[in-house]
């Protein structure tokens, strides 16, 4: 198995076998000697770990496999039984095959589907795609295989048509529901194309429609990115910034910022504009957007130098970047919400544990365990230090849950040379959540899944109140110590799903205007006190491009007299205005004076 020239940036060349003297010639024609030469070691330790492993007997092998396993069910059994489940949750579904594809990037759909993809097992340098429908179950009828359109990535280049490479792009959602991909690879460096020893992006975009589940392909972008990341804006147009462009010989800083406007209607084609006016003050890879109630967008890390707020708010006007003061650490592979604010939305965005400071001098560096939060209506203020987390992580994923709590799953080790951002601990012990507390502001460790979920893992919150949690193709469980060939996904209950009963829609509105006025009508014994709308799910590397959690101003509503009592339910107020909640599909949820949230009904705000 090649060890890739970009193992760094955390990626494999998967399965490709070719003669150990080819592989070394070819290496030291485009890398140079001394770094092929320190490609040949690590292929050489590969090649010791499986012959150790090849040299066991198949009762060897299995005994090794199971003591594995066994480790993984003590550390989860011993975690769970700290606190009760209405205190700290369960991992309630065992590790379960996702098939076709790694769950490197992960969308909630309004059809209540899962759309994943990631990259292949190695060249060819193609795409993949796959729907998971949880109300067919964990096995392979209920997950479909959904290929994104066939694309020539290069354009009459070395690389020969095949699926669209959107993997490392960027995700999120338009008004009308269709997932919007922005970018993706390009290369396999110095395999692709012998131009490019390091990584570069597609300039390609795609949408795909969740009823329909066809996707649509888009027109190009300017240049191509790889790492992007993308924000909706209150108008429904879409700002795109980030990553590495097509330029030869890979690794070259895209400073391009590029809005795209949807089309007319469902499956319709729309238009990328570029800005010029625009001048970025550095690179970014995967940085943090948030649009903000005042509709300008928080750039939140994960670099000190990334934060800012770009105005976009009038299509006719220059779009301007207005530097913030610098974060205080930085955080490579961290992630960051948009805290729970209030009717009237929030300002204030928390980043969350990252890679940063110097290498060790073994060339290795950790994670932080810190966290930091900067209110943008109050931005010269800066960034301040909150509550820190309990174990370091990177390339965690943080989810916002319907009682406004919030929960931290997985996370890798920092990074090394022998592993790159794919470093996990020896121990597991980033297979336990973390639970944040809003009345506390404390964070509390949880129970452990099975398996490791560090880089390239995803997390979502499902319509039903629970977690996803996905990826990570590269974890101990593997029986030779290489990258996985299968992926495989856990599902979290949260503590309130263990806390009596739950509210039940009984119906509610499909479509609701902004400072709008609808009636939910419930069911049932657990009556629902307060209503929250969560955005949807659309997460990669630990950054989710849509995730947000708006609180609703609520009343029970009246009865209409002592003979004809009247439904029971809630008369909600929906949020005041775009730049809190962004047009689109949401989950409604209601909850009980527990703070038990229903099963969301999913309601589209905006015309």
């Amino acid at each position: 198995m090649i060890a890739s020239a970009g193992v760094a940036e955390g990626h494999g060349t998967g399965g490709l076998q070719l003669p150990e003297a080819e592989i070394r010639a070819y290496e030291s024609a485009v890398l140079g000697d001394e770094h092929a030469a320190e490609h040949a070691e690590q292929r050489r330790d590969e090649r010791r770990a499986m012959r150790r492993w090849q040299a066991m007997t198949s009762r060897e092998q299995r005994l090794k496999v199971a003591r594995e396993r066994e480790l993984s069910k003590r550390l989860a059994r011993r975690t769970a039984a700290r606190a009760p489940a209405s205190e700290i949750g369960r991992w309630t579904q065992a590790p379960f095959e996702l098939p076709n594809s790694f769950a490197i990037h992960t969308v909630v759909l309004p059809t209540g589907k899962l759309l994943y993809w990631g990259f292949p097992d190695g060249p060819p340098n193609i795409g993949n795609a796959t729907l998971w429908d949880p109300s067919k179950g964990y096995g392979p009828s209920a997950f479909e295989d959904v290929p994104p359109p066939v694309v020539d990535p290069d354009g009459d280049g070395p690389q020969p048509p095949g699926v669209a490479p959107i993997y490392c792009s960027g995700q999120s959602f338009l008004p009308n529901g269709e997932v919007l991909v922005t970018g993706g690879n390009l290369v396999f460096p110095g395999l692709s194309d012998p131009a490019y020893p390091d990584w570069a992006g597609l300039n390609r975009a795609f949408t795909f429609n969740p009823w329909t589940e066809r996707w649509t392909e888009q027109p190009q972008m300017n240049q191509g990115r790889w790492y992007p990341t993308q924000v909706e804006l209150a108008d429904g147009r879409t700002i795109t910034i980030g990553g590495y462009n097509d330029d030869p010989p890979g690794k070259v800083l895209n400073m391009d910022l590029e809005v795209f406007e949807p089309g007319a209607a469902a499956e319709s084609v729309g238009s990328f504009s570029l800005h010029p006016e625009v001048t970025l003050p550095t690179g970014l890879l995967y940085p943090h957007l948030f649009t903000m109630p005042d509709q300008r967008v928080l750039v939140a890390g994960p670099l000190p130098r990334h934060a800012a707020l770009i105005d976009a708010r009038d299509p006719g006007d220059p779009i301007t970047w207005t530097d913030l003061p610098r974060s205080i650490e930085q955080r490579n592979g961290g992630s960051a919400v948009l805290e729970p604010g209030t009717p009237r939305g929030s300002w204030s965005a928390t980043m969350i544990g990252g890679i940063g400071g110097l290498p060790d001098p073994d060339g290795s560096r950790l994670p932080t365990a810190t966290t930091e939060t900067i209110n943008a209506r109050r931005a010269g203020d800066g960034w301040k230090a909150s509550s820190p987390l309990n174990l370091s992580r990177s390339y965690q994923n943080t989810v916002l849950l319907p009682d406004r709590s919030m929960v931290t799953v997985g996370g890798g080790y920092g990074e090394n040379e022998e592993d790159g951002v794919y470093r996990i601990d020896s121990d597991g012990a980033r297979r336990q959540i973390e639970l944040f507390d809003p009345e506390t502001s404390e964070w509390r460790l949880g129970p452990a899944q099975l398996e490791d979920r560090g880089y390239h893992a995803t997390a979502v919150l499902l319509p039903d109140g629970r977690v996803f949690s996905g990826g990570d193709n590269k974890h101990p469980l593997e029986p030779d110590g290489s990258n996985s060939n299968t992926d495989t996904a856990e599902i979290y209950s949260p503590p309130y799903l263990f806390q009596g009963r739950r509210p039940v829609i009984k119906k509610a509105p499909k479509k609701a205007g902004w400072n709008q006025r609808i009636k939910v009508l419930t069911k049932g014994r657990s009556k629902a006190t307060e209503a929250v709308l969560v955005a949807p799910g659309a997460t990669t590397h630990g950054n989710d491009m849509h995730q947000r959690l708006v609180p609703l101003r609520a009343k029970k509503l009246k009865k209409k007299g002592k003979r004809k009592p009247g439904p029971t339910g809630l008369e909600i107020v929906t949020p005041p205005g775009a730049g809190v909640a962004p047009p689109g599909y949401y989950m409604l949820f209601v909850l009980n004076g527990k703070g038990v949230p229903s099963v969301a009904k999913w309601v589209r705000l905006g015309s």
